[in-house]
C-alpha cells in the first residue's frame, strides 16, 4: 500500500513503522521475508525516512543476508542459502541485481 501511494499521506508514517517492524529487519538487519516482497518493502521503507534501516539491511554481513553473500566472494546473487559449490546453483537473476 505504501510503494503504490495507496495510504493517506498523514497515515504514512505509522504504515511505515509498523511495515519495520512486522517485515523489516530484526537484530541483525536482515530480511525476514520472500523475494517477491523484498524490493517493494525497502522501496517503501525508503520513500517513508527509513533509508538508513534500509542501507543497514542491504549491507549486512550477517546470515541470511546480501553483505553475508559478498563477504563470502559472491559477484551475484545465489539460487540457495545453502554453500556447497557441489549441489547447489549460485546465481539469480532475480529482478536482474549484480554485485
Amino acid at each position: 500500500m505504501i510503494y503504490y501511494r495507496i495510504i493517506p499521506p498523514k497515515e504514512l508514517p505509522a504504515a511505515a513503522d509498523s511495515l519495520l517492524k512486522q517485515y523489516g529487519a530484526n537484530q541483525s538487519d536482515t530480511l525476514q521475508l520472500g523475494i517477491f516482497g523484498t524490493k517493494y518493502i525497502l522501496e517503501a521503507l525508503s520513500m517513508t525516512g527509513y533509508a538508513e534501516e534500509v542501507y543497514r539491511i542491504v549491507n549486512s554481513t550477517a546470515y541470511p543476508g546480501w553483505g553475508f553473500m559478498v563477504k563470502r566472494g559472491a559477484t551475484t546473487l545465489w539460487e540457495s542459502w545453502k554453500e556447497s559449490d557441489k549441489y547447489l546453483f549460485q546465481l539469480s537473476p532475480m529482478f536482474g541485481f549484480c554485485i
